[in-house]
């Protein structure tokens, strides 16, 4: 081999060597793959659970760690402290920016074991994330390097394995307890205990006294909780929160007033989500475990029926005391209001106790039954109608009008009292029985008001006394904060059978002005009409505004009279005053005219047929002041007249040139004038047809020429 040819085989042996050592170099400069593999708890449930690894930093050159593109306006942090709490709150400020930022990271999936592995991912800082599945467990943040150092025995290592610290969040119950009517109601003042379900180790016992028993995964006891729990709210509602993942369940302790308890009276749930709840407001986060359980009222039926035992409608019951008191709220009206019908009616939610069924009204052509008595168990509903008998009576012609006065004793005299809404009853009585239904007299804006007993036997003395509403007799009592009597001239009345229709008045006297009562005064408005000064007859129906403001903006009533073929209508209006007997009060009044439920003043000279008046002025519009036990009048006054008739021309003899005669200066045609100018028109318009006609005619004629 000749020199030349070994320096040529030296020097390409030489260059792929270099070659090669660059290569390796090559390839020694590319960042290293590696894997992260995280590890939960073995025992738990990871459906649907997702991981998220974020690459914080990556390498550089010369050996350091930079922060990535994603990552570079972050907040600032603590990753090399050698603390474990600084970095652990790292994690968390860099996790609550990833998720601001909307960053993506590498999602990965939680294996039925608990493990996620995130493979071939390069080199770096990593943040590992929970992407999903709080409410199963939640899961801290975590910062984790590939590679990492593990010391001279194991050297780098780029394949790192970590166990992620997890929690296990609360969980909470919202129970709702509703009522089992056919249209439920929520069932406030339940009581419960709350119990948690305990398994057994081997060898070990129950407590006494303790609920036991045994399922797949072993014996259990319940265990009570400790802490009493507050009773369901208005909304039937009771949230409770803090409660670790496991099974419980609700044990109904008491039940309210006319309710029983429920069946069965546990009730078990499972709490494994997490979640919170308020029963102030209803508000709820996480998916709390709902449980709904449903309390029966106490329960009976009552049955109406006639003398051959048919069902009996129409009549209104009503359910006593057992010491004959009414049940009633707080506005003094009948809880237990009962029209009966063909079928037996059900009548919830009465407490433990004796009663009596009341009727309160019989039907038409029925006597009032005797009171039924009965009872509730609290622990059974019964279904056995109570069924209360009405007899028939005689229809009869004889009436009674029964009127009842408010009234108020102030400075020595009686006034009369304005009550906004009110209602108060009165019965009729023999022998200390009573033998009417019970009638409701109801006040609104009124002193006096009245009803009237039908079908009364002639020749009989009732007793008049007012009552509850429920038909027990009373003497006076309270209402509104102010106590009263009721004051008869005379209880009793005789019908007369010479007299169909008798009448009975007494009144109820207070000693101080009860709320939304007032003072009355009194306005009597009369309407006059009078046609050329002399009293005029009409049928027309007339309407009287009084208002409250001299704007007549607020009307506090309107007044409708009609004439009925008279020239005078006259009607006294109550006023309601003050809350003492010096206070007054104006109104003005004035004529108006009524649109459907708008009213109108009306004035004169704006289009009307008469000339209104009130008191004798030419005006529309009056302020009346007016006070306790006075009467204040208005007069208002429709005057109309009578059009004075057009005179009537007689047609006489004329000379010519006479202002009626024909041709004179005054021969024009008038409305109503009896000379006919339509053949005259007709006439004039064909003429000057004709002399059109004629022109074009020539003027074709010129032009052809």
């Amino acid at each position: 081999m000749t020199g030349k040819k070994r320096t040529r085989k030296l020097f390409l042996i030489v260059g792929l060597l270099l070659f090669g050592l660059l290569c390796a170099a090559a390839v020694s400069a590319d960042p290293q793959t590696g894997s992260i593999e995280a590890r939960l708890p073995e025992q738990g449930s990871y459906t649907d659970l997702k991981l998220n690894a974020y690459q914080i930093m990556e390498p550089q050159e010369d050996g350091t760690y930079a922060w990535t593109a994603d990552f570079k306006n972050h907040p600032e942090v603590i990753l090399e402290s050698g603390k474990n709490a600084e970095a652990q709150e790292a994690a968390e400020t860099l996790a609550e920016y990833a998720i601001e930022q909307g960053i993506s990271g590498y999602e990965q999936g939680v294996s039925a074991d608990g493990t996620v592995i995130f493979e071939n991912i390069p080199e770096g800082y990593y943040l590992i994330t929970q992407e999903s599945g709080e409410e199963k467990i939640l899961i801290s943040p975590s910062l984790v390097m590939i590679p990492v150092n593990e010391g001279t025995a194991k050297g780098i290592n780029y394949d790192v394995v970590i166990t992620l610290k997890t929690e296990t969040p609360d969980g909470a119950v919202l129970l709702s307890k509703i009522s089992d009517d056919p249209d439920p109601l929520a069932v406030q003042g339940a009581q419960f205990v709350l119990q948690e379900k305990v398994y057994l180790a081997e060898g070990e016992t129950a407590p006494e006294d303790a609920d036991t028993g045994s399922d797949e995964q072993g014996d259990y006891y319940w265990k009570q909780l400790d802490g009493v729990l507050p009773e369901t709210d208005a909304q039937g509602r009771l949230a409770i929160n803090d409660l670790h993942f496991g099974d419980y369940r609700l044990v109904e302790e008491a039940a309210p007033e006319g309710y029983l308890l429920a069946d069965p009276r546990e009730r078990e749930f499972t709490v494994s989500t997490a979640g919170d709840v308020s029963s102030e407001n209803g508000d709820i986060t996480g998916t709390p475990e709902q449980v709904i359980i449903v309390d029966p009222t106490t329960y009976i039926e009552v049955l109406k029926q006639d003398e051959d035992g048919n069902a009996l409608p129409d009549a209104h019951l009503t359910v006593k005391n057992g010491d004959g008191t009414p049940i009633l709220d707080e506005n003094g009206k009948l809880v237990y209001d009962i029209e009966t019908g063909t079928e037996p009616v059900p009548v919830r939610r009465l407490a433990p106790g004796d009663y009596y069924l009341t009727e309160v009204a019989a039907p038409e052509g029925y006597q009032i039954a005797e009171d039924v008595p009965f009872s509730v168990s609290g622990t059974e509903q019964v279904t056995v109608p109570i069924t209360m008998t009405d007899e028939k009576k005689d229809d009869t012609p004889y009436t009674l009008k029964v009127e009842k006065a408010l009234q108020i004793w102030d400075d020595d005299d009686t006034f009369d009292l304005i009550a906004s809404e009110d209602s108060f009853y009165v019965a009729l009585f023999q022998d200390e029985k009573r033998v009417s239904d019970v009638k409701e007299l109801y006040y609104s804006g009124e002193s006096t008001t009245t009803v009237t007993f039908y079908d009364l036997v002639p020749g009989e003395t009732y007793t008049v006394y007012e009552t509850d509403a429920a038909g027990n007799p009373i003497d006076g009592g309270e209402k509104n904060g102010a106590n009263y009597t009721a004051m008869f001239d005379q209880e009793k009345v005789t019908i007369d059978p010479n007299t169909r229709a008798e009448e009975f008045r007494f009144a109820n006297l207070f000693f101080d002005v009860p709320d939304n009562y007032y003072y009355e005064g009194d306005i009597t408005v009369t309407k006059r009409t009078i046609r050329d000064g002399e009293a005029y007859a009409t049928n027309n129906t007339y309407y009287i505004g009084i208002f409250a403001d001299e704007d007549c903006t607020e009307l506090y009533q309107l007044v409708e009279l009609n004439m009925d073929g008279s020239d005078e209508a006259s009607m006294r209006i109550p006023v309601a005053l003050g809350e003492s007997v010096e206070e007054v009060r104006t109104f003005y009044i004035a004529e108006v005219q009524k649109n459907g439920d708008e009213v109108e003043v009306l004035e004169n000279g704006s289009g009307l047929d008469f000339e209104i008046s009130i008191n004798g002025e030419d005006k529309n519009l009056e302020a009346v002041t007016v006070q306790p036990a006075a009467d204040s009048s208005v007069i208002v006054t429709n005057e109309y007249h009578t059009p004075t008739p057009t005179p009537t021309l007689t047609p006489g003899p004329t000379t010519p040139g006479s202002p009626n005669s024909p041709g004179s200066p005054s021969d024009q045609v008038k409305t109503e004038d009896p000379t006919q100018i339509k053949p005259y028109v007709i006439i004039l318009a064909g003429a000057a047809l004709a002399v059109i006609i004629l022109l074009l005619i020539l003027i074709l004629r010129n032009r052809k020429k």
